[in-house]
């Protein structure tokens, strides 16, 4: 079937081509000026392609049926002010009839096909999709197939969807700063050198920040909470967080030890929640060796941004003496501690479970490796079986099932060289205990599965 706009243009075609064609031939057969009768063809021409736009214009306007004759005059009234619209199309896919809502607005929908009219309709006709979002004269159109029917119901959804562009660019993210090595650095550094540090390196962090409209405040002496709004982050994230390489470039320029840390939480409203998040992420930063950016949106997995080298874990001197002491305490507050490496233990994780052993012995605690009946690798396997003798004079070595009849409310499992619970060679060990330590050395490429 052909659509009415292209018939219509095929007549009038039609009927200049013959008009031109009879002048052509009266003038070579007669050789006579017939300027009379070529004004006829004209006027006769002219009258019937006029005839044929009426004809067809009523025809359209026949098949406009206005839905207040159907439904009321209420309904219509209620359907134009939600915007929504009735598209009827037939096996061609040409729009029989249509409601008022694109009449309305001067857009020609009936007799036209409806792939032309709504370019991309395909996905609904062909039955890619039940449901699209089209742009038409610089609206969104949200349609709806109706297979059975050969119906589309159309919702102009401009403004809702600029409403919930609005909402979501200006959704809340909030960001903890933190500057690797600071403290440590100015303990030792005259006042002339922190000055420089402060006005290179941390003055440099403030304003990065502010380029992007973003609130900072210093909330102490090496950390700043940053909050800014969706769509200026979104900037950010296109910068891939530059202020980095130009912090340690003034780092280097200054002979000093500092990086940039940072942890950024988003996707909720829930204030609470994004603090929390922010807290979790900077402590991951710091345990995968800092000078990077952890971004994480609620419910979604973490992203790092910034160095791609595996950077040692950063501690001070000081940070690893609360972190023994605290390990101390742990310790001694248990009744038994159990030691359990990763699947396929290789010489780090073994080599990880003896000196725990010896560490922990040293507060008289019972201590058990689990390292019976569990997957290690063939090298390490052989040489735990040339020294098993002097290897079991210092330690217990014992299964998961019987490290299970030893446990009580306090007992302690440090879980080494790993930190993630599908990883773990003793699952069940470590679900039934309420305290675990992890002592890993590999960067963490996201929050702890281990509870």
């Amino acid at each position: 079937m052909e659509y009415q706009t292209d018939k219509l243009k095929f007549y009038a075609l039609a009927i200049f081509l013959v008009q031109v064609i009879v002048l052509v031939v009266l003038q070579w057969v007669f050789a006579q000026n017939f300027s009379v009768i070529g004004a006829i063809f004209t006027l006769v021409d002219a009258a019937f392609v006029v005839y044929l736009i009426y004809k067809y214009e009523r025809e359209k306007k026949g098949r406009i049926l206005s839905i207040s004759r159907v439904l009321g005059t209420d309904t219509k009234d209620a359907l134009i002010y939600g915007q929504i619209g009735i598209i009827i199309y037939d096996d061609d896919y040409v729009a029989t009839w249509c409601s008022e809502l694109f009449e309305e607005r001067g857009i020609a929908i009936v007799g036209e096909r409806l792939t032309r009219a709504i370019p991309g309709s395909e996905v609904l006709l062909n039955g890619e999709s039940d449901k699209a979002i089209f742009v038409i004269d610089e609206r969104e159109y949200e349609i709806t197939r109706s297979e059975a029917d050969r119906v589309l119901f159309i919702k102009d959804v401009t403004d809702i969807n600029e409403v919930n562009r609005n909402y979501e660019d200006e959704k809340i993210v909030l960001g903890l700063i933190h500057l690797d090595n600071y403290e440590e650095t100015i303990q030792y550094e005259d006042e002339q050198k922190i000055a420089n540090i402060n006005t290179n390196i941390r003055q440099k962090i403030i304003e990065w920040a502010k380029e992007y409209n973003a609130i900072i405040r210093r909330i102490r002496g090496d950390r700043f909470l940053v909050v800014l709004n969706e769509s200026e982050f979104k900037e950010m994230l296109d910068d891939k967080f530059s202020v980095l390489e130009e912090v340690k470039k003034e780092a280097n320029d200054l002979n000093v030890a500092i990086s940039a840390s940072m942890a950024f939480a988003r996707g909720t409203s829930d204030n609470n929640e994004l603090d929390n998040m922010i807290n979790d992420l900077l402590e991951l930063v710091l345990s995968r060796g800092g000078d990077q950016v952890a971004v994480k949106a609620y419910g979604e997995d973490v992203k790092f941004y910034g160095t791609s080298s595996e950077a040692s874990e950063k501690k001070s001197k000081v940070q690893v003496r609360v972190l023994a002491h605290t390990l101390r305490n742990i310790i001694n507050e248990s009744d038994n501690v159990f030691i359990v490496p990763h699947k396929e233990a290789d010489f780090d994780a073994i080599g990880a479970c003896l000196g725990v052993s010896r560490f922990v012995q040293a507060f008289n605690k019972s201590t058990y490796i689990v390292l019976r009946d569990i997957s290690i690798e063939e090298s390490a396997r052989t040489v735990i079986e040339d020294y098993e003798d002097s290897i079991e004079e210092r330690h217990a070595l014992i299964s998961e099932e019987e490290a299970l009849e030893f446990v009580t409310k306090n007992s302690l499992v440090i879980v080494v060289d790993h930190h993630s619970l599908d990883l773990t060679s003793a699952p069940k060990l470590v679900d039934n205990c309420k305290h675990i330590v992890i002592l890993d050395h590999h960067r963490r490429k996201q929050e702890s599965t281990i509870p």
